[in-house]
């Protein structure tokens, strides 16, 4: 009998990772008690203009700076949807960190959206790793922005937003980081 569920544990933890792994991250709902939630003066946002116009977005990126979309025209930004728990995330934090590096001087960045409940996870995840492209914390209000048909945001994503503030191109769970730079290097006038 405990060989049996022994077995059946196992198999089911396999299955989960599996899922996990080709599936992408579901975002955590943010809980109301017992955690730091984010500044709400520290998030601005308003509607589309259309269809095609990304959202106007404003976050605090937790060295305290100012992050607006809309001041970044003329500017190729990519938004990274991922949380600390989020193995695929993970692996693509470091690729799309090296993206931000290697183009910053072209007018790229990548900016990083948590989707983790509380700082000081996002914080205590950060201090082990080198980086360089900000970081913030997205929520729910966030999320409905980029992608208002997601109740739960499947992660990791990615949103390219061209110099002209338009939506170039949203990257689902799967993506790869030679999709974001090809897309980036089309966006600047680099493409093959």
């Amino acid at each position: 009998m405990r060989i049996r569920l022994a077995t059946a544990a196992m198999l089911l933890l396999t299955v989960s990772v599996l899922s996990l792994t080709f599936s992408g991250c579901r975002s955590r709902a943010r809980p109301d008690a017992g955690l730091e939630a984010p500044d709400p003066q520290s998030h601005e946002v308003t509607e589309p203009l259309n269809g095609e116009t990304a959202a106007s977005l404003t976050v605090i990126d937790l060295q305290g700076n100012t992050l607006t979309l809309a001041k970044s025209r003329g500017r190729v930004i990519v938004l990274f949807f991922w949380a600390t728990y989020c193995k695929p995330c993970e692996e693509k934090f470091d690729g799309l960190n090296a993206i931000h590096e290697a183009y910053e001087g072209k007018s790229v960045e990548v900016w990083a959206l948590a989707e983790d409940p509380d700082v000081r996870m996002v914080e205590s995840w950060l201090a082990l790793r080198d980086y360089s492209m900000p970081v913030a914390l997205a929520g729910d209000t966030e999320n409905q922005l980029f992608f208002p048909e997601q109740k739960l945001l499947p992660i990791p994503q990615a949103v390219l937003v061209g110099r002209d503030g338009k939506i170039a191109q949203r990257l689902g769970p799967d993506f790869t980081l030679e999709e974001v730079e090809a897309t980036v290097k089309q966006l600047i006038g680099e493409a093959d």
